[in-house]
């Protein structure tokens, strides 16, 4: 029998959906994590392209109630939609300029698209409104299919047959955007005559990129999970908290300012940056005789340490350098220096602030050459006193920083019968986490500290526990050092009475032949029984066996 058919509970990158990160085995709910994550990610995605989740960036984009509001219209849900179901709405005008409207609160700039479903009813024009202006809005005869008037600010609209009488009519926009407005109008550009009438409408959304993608419904933009590639290779991501300090971060424009005698010059969203939009901008850094610097404000805590992150690249062709800088650009603060190649890159740079106060940090360039770059994504983060702090994915910034909460993935197996054994298993995980030095965990139990089998990561670095506790004493604690715990590792814990396993890499590193198992387990987590001391880090599998395996399968199971 293989190890596969053995593990009554697997989880690999392979699907999710809104709160869910579903199991390969079993194959029903039993085996699926609950997920919790306030606020949007960033991936990697199997491309190679950085991706917003969720892709559809307005909130309630078919509920049209809470965030959403409405001028003269009334709204009613349940009518028949472009699919053959009841989850379009009739919006009925009752009077001039009648609109739903929604505020855009994850601000950015480069190509957007904004698109929605519209059925023509007493009314015949849709007419779809960006930042409340006339010369970034578009009509939409919804008799013919065809686009009326368009505004001058806009790059694009196109309106396409849907499916019972629907047409999905879009606009595309390439500046910062921060209102969506959808109106019924009886003729081209008539918004706001004071006739009455109606149209149909479902599914808005507003996407990064020039084309309109499958629409993803959207009731708020929280719990979505993040299956992120490296190396075309999928895994888990499960990140702390975080927030971007830097406002404008993607093609650092606004609110960035050049600095010295002979200041760099920015070119904004000239080229295709790694979220595949044109949004990267081009920065040149003269020859001069002093240093200079595209910088940006924010408040350093003292004794705190911060990293900036950016990705760059070359923009001639052969190798071109630069710095990152912080706190004011003080001796510590400024990093060595870094080679832009060919390809986009990351780099990344930590410091420690000196003092508390609104300092400068950004790009930075010495005396004696130029260079010329392409950039984007700038993301200054705030860790704590403590050396070991990890930076995060990118988190896109507007016209405000913007943060992230913990990812969070719990209580798989909870009311299943046949996953978990008492009186043997396994748990196994491969995985990498940060180096922040706190605890975390991965964990079976019985949801308390009581019983439980943990993977536990300490507050040591590159140190990982093997705990088992059985009706609240210790069975086995034993501890090892990885080479990088940052790195990917094959962890297997081997649990029966008297018979306590640790494997690593391939290796057996620790055992214990005095103890007890627990009694009463009946779901895993990334996290202890209570849902503290998250994991936060990577992971490619987690898998539990209801029996010991043996010296070769778990060798198997763990060697790289």
């Amino acid at each position: 029998m293989s190890l596969l058919d053995k593990a009554k509970l697997v989880v690999t990158p392979t699907a999710w959906a809104k709160g869910i990160l579903y199991s390969v085995k079993p194959n029903t709910t039993d085996g699926d994590f609950d997920f919790i994550q306030t606020g949007s990610s960033y991936r990697t995605n199997s491309s190679g392209l950085l991706e917003y989740l969720p892709k559809n960036r307005i909130v309630e984009s078919n509920t049209f109630t809470t965030t959403w509001s409405a001028t003269n219209l009334t709204l009613t849900s349940g009518q028949a939609d472009r699919s053959g179901g009841t989850d379009a709405w009739i919006f009925s005008k009752t009077g001039a300029s009648a609109r739903i409207q929604q505020n855009v609160n994850d601000r950015n700039s480069g190509f957007q698209t904004v698109s929605v479903y519209a059925k023509a009813g007493t009314l015949d024009f849709l007419y779809l409104q960006l930042n409340l202006s006339t010369t970034r809005g578009a009509y939409f005869d919804l008799s013919s299919g065809t686009v009326g008037s368009v505004g001058a600010n806009l790059v694009s609209a196109a309106i396409t047959a849907a499916g019972n009488g629907f047409y999905r009519c879009e606009v595309r926009f390439n500046a910062n955007l921060t209102n969506v407005r959808v109106s019924l109008a009886d003729v081209d550009g008539g918004f706001s005559n004071s006739n009455t009438g109606n149209i149909y409408v479902q599914d808005v959304q507003l996407e990064n990129g020039s084309t309109a993608g499958t629409y993803v419904a959207v009731t708020n933009r929280q719990n979505y999970p993040v299956i992120n590639y490296e190396n075309n290779v999928g895994h888990f991501l499960l990140e702390k908290a975080s927030l971007n300090l830097y406002s404008y971060s993607d093609s650092l424009e606004t609110n960035w300012s050049a600095s010295g005698t002979n200041p760099p010059t920015l070119t904004a969203k000239q080229f295709t940056s790694p979220d595949g939009r044109t949004n990267a901008s081009r920065l040149e850094f003269p020859n001069t005789a002093t240093a200079s610097a595209l910088q940006q404000g924010f408040t350093h805590l003292n004794n705190f340490r911060h990293a900036i992150t950016v990705y760059a690249k070359s923009n001639t062709g052969s190798n071109q350098t630069f710095r990152l800088f912080g706190d004011d650009a003080s001796a510590s603060a400024i990093s060595s220096v870094f080679t832009a190649t060919n390809d986009w890159q990351r780099f990344t740079f930590y410091f420690t602030a000196t003092s508390t106060g609104t300092k400068q940090s950004g790009i930075y360039h010495d005396a004696g050459s130029s260079s010329d770059l392409q950039i984007f994504g700038a993301m200054v983060e705030r860790g704590s006193t403590s050396v070991n702090f990890s930076a995060t994915t990118y988190i896109p910034t507007g016209n405000q920083t913007k943060s992230r909460a913990n990812g969070r993935a719990h209580d798989a197996g909870v009311g299943a019968s046949g996953i978990f054994n008492d009186s043997e298993g396994v748990l196994y995980a491969e995985v990498g986490t940060d180096h922040d030095q706190s605890f975390r965990s991965i964990a079976i139990s019985d949801g308390s500290l009581s019983n439980c089998v943990r993977i536990q990561f300490s507050t040591t670095l590159n140190q990982v526990i093997a705990n088992v506790r059985a009706a609240t004493a210790t069975s086995m604690n034993s501890t090892h050092s990885l080479t990088d715990a940052s790195a990917f590792n094959k962890i297997a814990i081997s649990y029966k009475a008297n018979d306590f396993k640790l494997y690593v890499n391939g290796t057996l590193v620790a055992t214990d032949t005095s103890g007890t198992t627990p009694t009463g387990l009946d779901r895993v987590s990334f996290a202890n029984f209570n849902n503290s001391n998250n994991f936060q880090g990577r992971c490619k599998m987690l898998a539990v066996f209801d029996e010991q395996l043996t010296t070769d399968e778990l060798e198997c199971l763990t060697t790289p």
